[in-house]
């Protein structure tokens, strides 16, 4: 009956944090960006399967996670950086994009005023809306 109820316990703060991380991202996002993110969760199911349960992942399989989690950082630069200095997106609007969120994550790490900051970010809490499904649904197995 112990393990029960831990089971229970665990599982009541998996859909709690899923939805309290639900609602807090659509308030900072929109619902079509939103919609992308939280249909990341599959990938995360994959990952957390093989290294749980041993599941044994193709090399295809490898390959599709890998592609995926580019689209999800392709839709997190914003268009404009890609686009700058071309009609077209470039590799090198793809780096100017990262190196602008890792100087924004940084001067948020150091504390600067009117920085940017991960927590307003409504794509990190959809984010970890989507981790949070993923830990429920391998919790299930």
């Amino acid at each position: 009956t112990t393990t029960c109820c831990c089971c229970c316990c665990c599982c009541c703060c998996v859909v709690v944090a899923v939805q309290g991380f639900l609602a807090e991202g659509l308030q900072r996002t929109n619902a079509g960006l939103g919609s992308v993110i939280i249909d990341s969760q599959p990938l995360s199911v994959a990952v957390l399967a093989a290294l749980l349960f041993g599941e044994a992942l193709s090399g295809l399989g490898i390959a599709g996670l890998f592609s995926g989690v580019a689209g999800l950082l392709l839709l997190e630069v914003p268009q404009e950086v890609l686009l700058q200095g071309s009609s077209s997106v470039s590799l090198g609007g793809l780096v100017a994009g990262v190196e602008a969120g890792v100087e924004r994550g940084l001067a948020a790490a150091a504390g600067n005023a009117g920085s940017w900051s991960l927590l307003d970010s409504g794509e990190f809490y959809m984010l970890l809306a989507a981790q949070s499904m993923a830990v429920g649904t391998v919790m299930v197995r």
